[in-house]
């Protein structure tokens, strides 16, 4: 299955522009996507990513792996971006 998904966000007054395609979903387990993140004139990163869901006795444990490439400079911004995104998601563990 592949789905494209297009949004935009505005960040300390810079437009980001996310371009996303579904690229597989393994019945309910897994997904893998494709997304880049664009500036207004150029794109600032590259993404191939997957999250895969496992069922264990009491809960779940969800993988999320993901391969970046990043332009000009913007490795700062996105690694902070990356370890808010990570400490958010254990809290609700």
């Amino acid at each position: 299955m592949r789905s494209d998904i297009e949004g935009s966000a505005s960040r300390e007054g810079h437009n980001l522009y996310n371009q996303t395609t579904g690229l597989n979903v393994d019945d309910g387990n897994m997904l893998i996507s494709a997304y880049q993140i664009m500036g207004e004139d150029s794109p600032l990163t590259s993404s191939l990513g997957s999250v895969a869901s496992h069922l264990l006795d009491r809960g779940a444990r969800l993988e999320s792996t993901e391969q970046i490439v990043y332009f000009d400079g913007v490795f700062s911004v996105r690694q902070e971006v990356s370890r808010a995104l990570l400490i958010d998601m254990e809290r609700v563990h």
